[in-house]
């Protein structure tokens, strides 16, 4: 059995200058050192998932492991694959990689302007999808309300640790 380690970015944004994974592959104990040139043409980028009811949505495809640059901290960039675990965090230790930060993008109305530079060039924009809705004579509304409070709201990611429904909730007996 071989086992492998997942070498990350530290960067939210920036471009992969070089990586060398020489010292690596010459280590005891190391099976591989796998970068995106390594699995280039073996291994697909994992394609967006189709949403038809979404159309005109910009979703990239995303590559398995890094390639030019990074898009987020915690992309993974490289692969190194041992003999035992011990040995594969220590070789991963030994990769160079050298980045080029780039600017992240964190205001998501600063990343939608049109002077942005945009995270996927190939797209032009940061923008995946532009919805409109609207119901009735919005003008209307707002000349007849007491009060109309303008203000933007700033909601911040959360992650919720909720168990799968089939553990929470028992199902009523039908009987």
């Amino acid at each position: 059995m071989l086992h492998a380690v997942v070498l990350r970015s530290p960067h939210a944004h920036a471009r992969i200058l070089s990586l060398d994974a020489a010292p690596v592959c010459a280590l005891p104990g190391v099976a591989a050192v796998l970068t995106a040139s390594d699995i280039a043409g073996v291994v697909r980028d994992i394609p967006p998932r189709p949403t038809r009811e979404l159309e005109g949505l910009q979703v990239p495809e995303h590559p398995v492991l890094a390639r030019d640059k990074v898009c987020y901290v915690g992309q993974p960039v490289a692969v190194v694959v041992a003999q035992d675990r011990y040995i594969a965090k220590d070789a991963l230790d030994l990769l160079q990689v050298e980045y080029e930060p780039l600017p992240p993008l964190i205001d998501p109305v600063a990343a939608a302007q049109d002077s942005a530079t945009p995270m996927h060039a190939a797209f032009g924009t940061n923008v995946a999808m532009r919805i409109r809705v609207g119901r009735g004579d919005l003008q209307a509304a707002f000349a007849q309300a007491d009060c109309i409070v303008r203000e933007r709201y700033d909601v911040p990611r959360h992650r919720w640790n909720v168990e799968p429904w089939s553990r929470t909730t028992s199902r009523p007996s039908s009987g």
